[in-house]
């Protein structure tokens, strides 16, 4: 056999040993309303084992920043990979949908931004290519969702709904860090006001220390919830063969954080 057949051979061989191999599945854990509050960027105050494994095991990007300092512009550029100023969603809630069962009180009509270019939804072209695309489940894209983004999307949405062996790209939303949850979950938390050191931003205050002490609180209960979906992947023999991915959708639930545009809300690495 020549050399030129000889390569030829390779060639073929090289082609059909990428065609038969596994595509990855692909998993993203977002939290909602956070900064850098974790162990892997020097903050330990909350306990967070699954949390840290992931970075362990993985890579830890110390410069990766959000386009939109608040949720649904910010939601819009990731689902399309565009900046929201590109395509109408730049300004919170540029969409009002038609909620069921609740009263339009206002009298104000539904609206969407009609971007002035053709888009889609990169899961769009993920579920073309053989992808199970499933959401759990906020959406809030600053935009009308297409039909076509998801095979589901919904509280029960799972890539264990999917076809035997297909590959897939499932989402899933944590609302336990929303800034909300600051008031909402002010329990008692083991956490000793005294020792946490508040950025220099802050007056040393026992009301901001408060806030900080829910907040971390509600990060322990964020790793929580990711370590069980972690468990289920594991139970599924699908550990080895997802990346996954964590991350917020943009910076945390403080002031100069959440709708400003200081780097304590654009840095969400």
């Amino acid at each position: 056999m020549g050399l030129k057949n000889s390569l030829i051979l390779m060639l073929i061989l090289n082609s059909i040993s990428l065609v038969c191999q596994e595509k990855p599945n692909i998993l993203w854990l977002v939290c909602e309303d956070q900064s850098l509050f974790f162990a892997p960027y020097g903050d330990s105050n909350a306990y967070t084992p699954n949390i840290n494994q992931l970075a362990n095991e993985g890579t830890v990007y110390e410069n990766c920043f959000t386009v939109s300092p608040v949720c649904s512009p910010s939601r819009s550029s990731i689902i399309t990979g565009m900046y929201p100023t590109s395509i109408g969603t730049q300004n919170m809630r540029s969409y009002k949908k038609n909620t069921k069962g609740k009263k339009n009180h206002l009298e104000l009509p539904y609206y969407s931004p009609i971007p002035n270019r053709d888009i889609q939804f990169f899961t769009e072209l993920m579920r073309l290519n053989g992808y199970y695309c499933s959401n759990n489940s906020k959406e809030d894209y600053n935009m009308m969702a297409s039909p076509l983004a998801w095979d589901e999307s919904s509280i029960n949405a799972h890539w264990r709904n999917r076809e035997k062996n297909q590959p897939f790209f499932s989402v899933f939303n944590f609302n336990v860090t929303h800034e909300s949850k600051i008031w909402k979950n002010d329990i008692n938390s083991k956490f000793n006001q005294k020792t946490i050191d508040l950025p220099k931003i802050f007056p040393d205050l026992d009301d901001i220390k408060n806030d900080f002490r829910v907040n971390y609180s509600n990060i322990e209960r964020l790793d929580k919830q990711i370590g069980k979906l972690i468990q289920e992947l594991k139970e599924d023999n699908l550990y080895e063969n997802t990346i996954i991915f964590f991350f917020s959708d943009h910076g945390g639930p403080f002031p100069r954080y959440k709708r400003s545009i200081y780097d304590t809300e654009f840095d969400v690495h």
